[in-house]
């Protein structure tokens, strides 16, 4: 059973109970590098030619780019100009 808090989610398993946080990383692919364009992303927008991202913390960031891929588990988004 999955319960939200105001930092995240809390999830119960077998009697266990922790505190996860749900919002990820964004990431810029240049080459053989990644490079950390915005952390604790909550929103993920397409707007014109790019892609908007919004932190947690109402931070906001526009980036010519497009979404390559998504690592859901490890709480990553990868962009590609």
């Amino acid at each position: 059973m999955l319960q939200k808090n105001q930092l995240g989610t809390k999830a119960k398993k077998y009697g266990e109970e922790k505190n996860t946080m749900c919002e990820a990383n964004a990431y810029l692919m240049q080459g053989d590098e990644n490079k950390l364009v915005m952390e604790a992303v909550d929103t993920v927008e397409p707007e014109g030619d790019g892609i908007r991202l919004v932190s947690i913390f109402g931070d906001q960031k526009f980036i010519k780019a497009h979404i390559h891929s998504l690592a859901l588990v490890d709480h990553n988004i990868f962009l590609k100009e």
